[in-house]
């Protein structure tokens, strides 16, 4: 910046009666950092008339523009108003001195005007300055050379003032840029000045400091770095402001463990509570002090909720354009006292940030806030308590309108008014509605915030929280809460329809609990009289203990029977639970995959995302319900081998069941991602996504059947990527159900039988398999029963037992042509083209069959020839070479090779490449298979362990 100072200190001169520093810019602080983002956005500000920098106090607006104009080429001069700048003659005098610095004689005339006893009119006197500064050399580009800062503006409020500035800015020559700093917006016609682009205007939201100015400004306060993590938090706990990170910085010298200061800093801190105290709380009139005090125990503000907080306040100040309304009123309107005073706040930038585009929704600044709630107590603590009830007290009128958007602003400041049967009252007479919505992590918090004395002695808390706790797939959580409300259930104060409705919740939720634990019969059994006591007239309820009653039956393996009570529970939640309903419906599409009509399935998952996007409309929480839909829809693309759509859906369905905690329906998204990025050929991604399930499983959902699960598809993961050693550990622990029918119990049994074939025992195999088959077969249970067919295939090759692994294999091809079935093949690898090549389906099994073999082609092996027609090795194996490949047969890793044979890993790898190189072989697998060919191997060698199948192609 040049400093014109052109005749400043002539006594004779225009500053004869001015105090000069007035016209000085103010000195740069020495801990100042560099922010170039705003001096980059004031210099292309300089292109038009006007910059507006518009903030709360301690925003850094002086720092800001003068340190722009310091490392500026333009020639600035500065005014520096106050309280007694409001008189326009004493206003104007100053603007055409600041003038005269800019070039002798500039604001002479007008100056001269103003002194004279014979004053002009002030347009006369601004069109006399708009002359001379005309006249003012050119500048040589698009920027305007001149600048006139006019600082603190905020104190300017006359009328005749903020009329002629306007004349000024409209009029203002082409050589001169102004530039305005306030805290408040200045009652000039900025609307008319940003639709002709003739203003640049800087905000709070322009001012905060970023993390890494944040981390700057704190270590040249404090004198060395915080840590980032440090930095962020005072970075978010301030937002920003950087008066406040400034005042953070002074309160961190001395400070021994300044990362603990920075935990507990707040705008409870001295610093800050005096700071703006005095420079913000003590500048308002009495009534805006009341006003700000009085509500800030609110975390979001709207017109009618304060007006109803401030009922009773005496001091209004005058402040009467319109009485308040009554508590229950809906919305803000023009009407209301509170909305004026809220505009008034915006205007004024004390610390008030718009949550809406229809600025009906504000909050505090944090520290603001902190601060206003600090002088609250110190000024009537005894008006807190009657303050959240008064909040209360509105939000529960909002409920029937707005809904459950509004239940726990309602509750929580029922429980800071110290009224907790309130509170509690509210949760009980909104929780139908609120489940309803799917709301039930909304609902588990709500009961959490009450005393637990209460939520134990309220068989209907006790029962409600229950629910909840089911829903969100914690069901460990449920048994005290059950026996808490079967103890006090007789001796509670309800009526007689009451006591029968929560036996019938009560009993309902011990059936869920008995299947959980996997006690199907019982389960049934008790499902069955919770049906018995449930009321006629309670739709929610018998469609929840249908849906008890189905998955019991589903997971038992009775599929067929399953659809009848998954079918009535729809009809029973249709009207009365949608959300449930959404989420039976998805169960029942899982129903309709494992049996194979696919068709069904793509109907249901489809119904529920058009149910789940109704259900939205307002209401987020319902989202998660379309994210399981997705994940269905998913997992019948890639069994159809369409890879790119399976992609998409599961990606989609897995991050809205993150999004919104449906924790039921997170393990199948992991399981089919896992084994789509296996397909892809990605796997780190499939070993990734699989130890996210095993978390999941391990950390929050605590489930045992999900929990073996997930360890099934980090053992797929395993086997795919040659660790048979981790495979067989997990199989190792694994123990077959009589009947494996529930996606998860069938996705352990067949990752089961794939350990079993890849370690050589193919004949174990074979026997759980066929043990297996029948109850499949029994249920119409088509999609275990074609994966089993498939492994069965596999098995009998292993043995060589070609006729009986075609016959698998024809059988296996027939189930799934009808439902184009192709990636359970696919997934076999390389093992399973030779069986196929030579099996002769007919129809549309032969049809599959001969897209299944293009798609193998680069995978395939030939049929292993009997020893008798093979050829010899162009170059033998080494006696070492032919032990190394027994233990690969085996299924031994090269680490567990390398010990057993006191040598190192890379030397065991070099005899692997050479025995590759012998056999032609492209892997592991294909090594083994080659070897049979050649009759280096004997296939009867089952029982010592040699491999059967499988390999990187196979998952």
């Amino acid at each position: 910046m040049t400093d014109a100072r052109d005749g400043a200190d002539s006594a004779s001169g225009p500053l004869a009666v001015l105090i000069a520093t007035k016209l000085l810019p103010p000195p740069l602080r020495s801990d100042l950092i560099a922010r170039p983002r705003l001096g980059e956005r004031l210099q292309r500000g300089l292109r038009g008339p006007l910059t507006l920098i518009a903030a709360p106090a301690g925003s850094g607006k002086t720092t800001a523009i003068s340190a722009w104009l310091a490392a500026s080429d333009a020639r600035a001069v500065w005014l520096a108003l106050d309280a007694e700048d409001n008189d326009p003659v004493r206003f104007w005098t100053y603007v055409c001195a600041a003038c005269e610095r800019l070039a002798p004689g500039c604001g002479a005339a007008a100056l001269t005007m103003l002194r004279s006893s014979q004053r002009a009119p002030l347009p006369t006197v601004v069109a006399t300055l708009i002359n001379s500064l005309a006249a003012l050399p050119p500048g040589v580009g698009p920027e305007r050379p001149y600048v006139l800062v006019l600082d603190d503006y905020q104190f300017i409020e006359a009328a005749a003032i903020h009329e002629t500035l306007t004349l000024l800015i409209e009029r203002l020559p082409p050589q001169l840029h102004l530039a305005i700093t306030a805290r408040a917006d200045p009652p000039l016609p900025l609307a008319r000045w940003r639709a002709r682009g003739l203003v640049t205007e800087l905000r709070i939201s322009d001012l905060r400091c970023r993390q890494e100015e944040a981390g700057a400004l704190l270590t040249l306060a404090h004198g060395s770095p915080l840590s980032d993590a440090a930095v962020a938090a005072l970075e978010a706990r301030t937002e920003g402001w950087i008066a406040g990170l400034q005042l953070a910085g002074l309160a961190l010298h001395g400070q021994p463990d300044p990362e603990a200061f920075v935990t507990a800093f707040a705008g409870s801190h001295h610093y800050i509570v005096d700071y703006l105290a005095d420079e913000v709380l003590a500048q308002q009139p009495p009534h805006i002090r009341t006003f700000l005090l009085q509500t800030a125990i609110l975390d979001q503000l709207c017109g009618p909720l304060c007006d109803a907080l401030l009922l009773g306040a005496d001091d209004r100040d005058g402040a009467d354009t319109a009485q308040p309304p009554t508590p229950n009123s809906r919305l803000p309107t023009p009407d209301s006292y509170s909305q004026h005073i809220l505009a008034e706040l915006v205007r004024q930038n004390l610390f008030l940030l718009p949550l809406d585009t229809e600025r009906r929704w504000y909050r505090y600044h944090h520290l603001f806030a902190d601060m206003l709630r600090i002088r609250l107590r110190e000024s009537a603590p005894e008006m807190v308590p009657e303050l959240h009830r008064r909040a209360s007290a509105w939000y529960t009128s909002q409920l029937q309108m707005r809904g459950p958007a509004y239940l726990d602003a309602a509750v929580g400041h029922a429980l800071a008014g110290g009224d907790s049967a309130h509170a509690a009252h509210l949760i009980v007479c909104e929780a139908e509605p609120l489940l309803r919505l799917g709301g039930f992590t909304q609902l588990i918090r709500l009961i959490r915030t009450l005393p637990s004395e209460a939520v134990h002695g309220s068989p209907a808390l006790s029962i409600l929280l229950a629910r909840a706790l089911f829903v969100a797939a914690e069901p460990e959580a449920l048994p005290p809460l059950l026996q808490a409300a079967a103890e006090r259930l007789a001796d509670a104060p309800t009526t007689a329809a009451e006591q029968a409705r929560l036996h019938a919740w009560l009993a309902a939720l011990e059936s869920q609990l008995l299947r959980v634990r996997g006690s199907y019969d019982a389960a049934i059994t008790r499902a069955h009289a919770a049906l018995a006591l449930a009321p006629t007239d309670e739709p929610a309820l018998r469609g929840f203990i249908m849906v008890s009653m189905a998955l019991a039956l589903h997971m038992s393996g009775q599929l067929r029977a399953a659809v009848a009570p998954y079918e009535e529970s729809l009809a029973s939640l249709a009207a009365e639970d949608r959300y449930t309903a959404t989420l039976t419906r998805c169960l029942l599409g899982t129903l309709h995959q494992s049996l194979g009509d696919w068709d069904a399935a793509t109907r249901a998952y489809a119904q529920v995302r058009t149910q789940a996007d109704q259900l939205v409309q307002g209401v987020p929480t319902c989202l998660p319900t379309a994210g399981w839909a997705l994940i269905g829809l998913g997992e019948l693309a890639y069994a159809r081998d369409d890879l790119d759509l399976a992609e998409q859906q599961l990606v989609e369905g897995v991050s809205l069941a993150e999004q919104g905690a449906l924790r039921d329906a997170l393990p199948f998204g992991y399981a089919a991602l896992t084994l789509l990025r296996l397909a892809q050929g990605q796997g780190d991604a499939a070993r990734a996504t699989s130890e996210t399930m095993t978390r999941f499983a391990a950390q929050e959902l605590h489930l045992p059947l999900v929990i073996e699960w997930a360890g099934a598809v980090a053992a797929r993961v395993a086997l795919a990527q040659d660790d048979l050693a981790a495979a067989t550990r997990w199989a190792q622990r694994y123990t077959p159900p009589p009947a494996a029918m529930f996606p998860s119990q069938a996705c352990a049994l067949t990752t089961f039988l794939r350990v079993q074939l890849r370690m050589g025992r193919a004949s174990a195999a074979l026997a759980l398999i066929e043990a297996q088959l029948l109850p499949a077969d029994a249920v119409g249970n088509r999609i275990v029963a074609l994966e089993l067919l498939v492994l069965k295939a596999l098995a009998h090759a292993a043995l060589s037992q070609m006729e009986l692994a075609h016959a698998a294999l024809d059988r296996a091809l027939a189930l799934a042509a009808p439902i184009a079935a192709r990636r359970i093949f696919l997934d076999a690898g390389a093992p399973l083209a030779p069986v196929l090549g030579a099996s002769h389906p007919q129809g549309a099994a032969g049809a599959l069959r001969d897209q299944l073999l293009a798609e193998l082609g680069t995978l395939r092996a030939p049929l292993p020839p009997s020893v008798s027609s093979a050829e010899p090795l162009a170059e033998p194996l080494t006696p070492r070479e032919h032990e190394i490949l027994r233990w690969v047969a085996e299924g031994r890793s090269n680490q567990e090779i390398a010990a057993a044979l006191v040598v190192s890993v890379g030397t065991v790898k070099t005899h692997l490449h050479n025995l590759y190189g012998k056999l032609e072989a492209r892997d592991r697998t294909h090594a083994v298979a080659r070897a049979r060919a050649f009759g280096l191997l004997d296939a009867s060698s089952d029982q010592a362990g040699s491999p059967a199948s499988s390999g990187r192609n196979q998952q």
